[in-house]
């Protein structure tokens, strides 16, 4: 009936920048602490993460032995790679993640149980964890336009969840905010642009994020 792919963009384009080496290294240790168990532990593994990395990557098999799911190395932006792909069911997911970010082990059984043959995107109430400090935070978000969004699309005209910049889909798509936190953006010092934009909820952030499997330390 469906498939559904995780994207999840690790490093495209970086060796095209100075410090990649730096930036690959410090990207590994944050991809371990936060990300990694979010995908291994979910409840529902019906999914296939598609790891993209720049063909100059010399370590690929080192970081992709660490997944004991279902995934498939792409070099390529994700959406060309759909675009070519033979078609494997009548619907598809497609489900942002980046890889320095946090999901609930419960995301991918709650994005599929809202699977209703029709085309919509669908995103969940998020926190924001400061690494540095341990404080949680809300994420401030009132629609579905988060760095996590999935969308729902029938296959044969396929757009992705990668059809437009996160926060403006749902001026494409049907959209839906579901009342449950799923999803945890970690501000660290090495963030391009993320800041925190919600209220703070808890000073131990690490102790109330339950269900997220983060490491608190390396």
């Amino acid at each position: 009936m469906f498939k559904h792919f995780i994207f999840l963009r690790y490093n495209l384009k970086i060796y095209d920048k100075p410090n990649a080496e730096e930036w690959m290294a410090e990207r590994l240790e944050l991809f371990k602490r936060f990300t990694l168990d979010g995908i291994n532990k979910q409840t529902n593994k019906n999914f296939t993460v598609l790891m993209a990395f720049d063909e100059r990557t010399p370590n690929i098999k080192e970081i992709t032995d660490l997944l004991e799911v279902d995934f498939r190395v792409i070099h390529t932006d994700h959406l060309t790679y759909m675009r070519k792909l033979r078609r494997e069911a009548r619907y598809l997911i497609t489900t942002r993640l980046d890889n320095d970010d946090s999901w609930h082990e419960c995301i991918i059984k709650d994005i599929q149980a809202e699977f209703m043959l029709k085309t919509e995107v669908i995103d969940f109430k998020g926190y924001q964890l400061d690494s540095n400090t341990g404080i949680l935070y809300t994420n401030s978000r009132k629609y579905a336009n988060s760095p996590f969004i999935t969308l729902i699309e029938q296959w044969a005209d396929v757009k992705t969840v990668h059809y437009d910049q996160h926060s403006n889909m749902i001026l494409h798509f049907n959209h839906k905010m579901i009342d449950k936190y799923r999803h945890c953006m970690i501000i660290h010092n090495n963030n391009v642009c993320n800041k925190i934009t919600g209220d703070e909820i808890n000073t131990n952030g690490y102790a109330a994020l339950q269900g997220w499997h983060i490491r608190k330390s390396n």
